[in-house]
This record gives C-alpha cells, sequence and structure tokens, in this order.
C-alpha cells in the first residue's frame, strides 16, 4: 500500500517566484503577474484601504534602512 495518492508526487512545483517589482515571493509564473503588488498586469500598485496599516509599516520600514534600489542616471550632463 503506498502512502497518499499517486497524483501527488505531481504537485511539486514552484508557482511562484520572486518579484521583480515588490521583491517578495509572489509572482506567478503561469499567470505571470504578482499576488502582492500586480505587476505584469497593471502598472499601478495593487492596493486597498484595508491594507493601509500594512503600508504605514512598510514605509515606516523603508525610512529607518537604506533605500536600495535601482539608481537613475541624471539625463541633464553635469558642467
Amino acid at each position: 500500500m503506498t502512502k497518499g495518492t499517486p497524483a501527488f508526487g505531481r504537485k511539486i512545483g514552484v508557482k511562484h517566484i520572486r518579484c521583480r517589482r515588490c521583491g517578495r515571493v509572489a509572482f506567478h509564473v503561469k499567470k505571470s503577474k504578482c499576488a502582492a503588488c500586480g505587476f505584469g498586469k497593471t502598472r499601478k500598485i495593487r492596493k486597498f484601504n484595508w491594507q493601509m496599516k500594512n503600508y504605514r509599516r512598510l514605509r515606516k520600514q523603508q525610512k529607518v534602512r537604506p533605500k536600495t534600489g535601482k539608481i537613475r542616471k541624471d539625463k541633464k550632463k553635469k558642467k
């Protein structure tokens, strides 16, 4: 007798990978969209009013930590 159903072995696989925009492991590979920030579906950040407490907490953490991200180059040449 086997433990579990034979089809259970097919369920092992990666569905979500790290998102390029928000950094959370919420980007669905087949759907090509992030469940946390909406990357791949919309240009706007996915947020709702019931998430405001979480967004305030994340913003407070960003002020404490040094910002890490893409550094944009100035288009104007410095003289």
